[in-house]
């Protein structure tokens, strides 16, 4: 159960990380504390999540969650547990998504599959210039 992540939160509060068996976490980063149950995540991604990220929100937890399956994901946390957000949008690539990097209301996934992707954040609207892709 090797971990494929570690990361803070935009503004620092947070620690998150991802695992190979297909858990995510997140902690508060001063008093090491769990904010959001590990494996919460996991069930619905399956294993192995690859990458993870917190993302910017107003008043409360939101993460992206991506791996094996080649699918990136949207969560927003409900009482200590991610929920994933289903907008109806199909967010894949052709293999593993093995890194992404939070932007200005954006994702950018890189995979596999030779490919790497922008995609609007799941709550901010469109990405700057639409959603896209590029061969790497």
């Amino acid at each position: 159960d090797g971990v494929t992540r570690v990361r803070f939160s935009p503004s620092g509060d947070h620690l998150l990380y991802s695992s190979w068996s297909g858990d995510v976490a997140v902690h508060d980063s001063r008093s090491g504390m769990l904010s959001l149950g590990a494996g919460a995540v996991g069930a619905e991604v399956g294993p192995p999540v690859l990458d993870a990220a917190l993302l910017p929100a107003d008043g409360g937890m939101r993460l992206a969650a991506a791996g094996l399956d080649g699918r990136l994901r949207f969560y927003v946390a409900v009482e200590g547990t991610a929920k994933a957000v289903d907008d109806g949008a199909a967010r894949e690539h052709g293999g593993p998504v093995r890194c992404m990097e939070v932007g200005h209301k954006c994702v950018v996934t890189g995979s596999h599959d030779g490919v790497f992707r922008v995609w609007a954040d799941g709550e901010q609207g469109e990405a700057p210039g639409g959603e896209d892709e590029m061969q790497s």
